[in-house]
């Protein structure tokens, strides 16, 4: 997870979370993409993907200016 969140705590049900997603070999988990959204509305954060072939990662942020940079240089899929 690379986690450039400021000031604001990720709780260990996020990380566990964020893990469980990285680690399936198809992110075809509708629920826990619903789980991870509510939380990070709850903290105010945002997440995408980092679109790796090798090493897919959940990028978690608290700036939505981060998530739109990655979108356009990596045109990869925002949540």
């Amino acid at each position: 997870m690379i986690n450039k969140v400021k000031n604001k705590s990720v709780s260990a049900r996020m990380c566990n979370l964020i893990k469980k997603i990285e680690k399936a070999p198809d992110f075809g988990y509708d629920d826990e993409e619903v789980e991870l959204q509510e939380l990070c509305n709850e903290k105010g954060l945002f997440w995408c993907w980092n679109d790796s072939i090798f090493k897919a990662e959940i990028l978690l942020t608290d700036d939505v200016q981060d998530i739109e940079n990655m979108t356009q240089l990596r045109n990869i899929t925002k949540d």
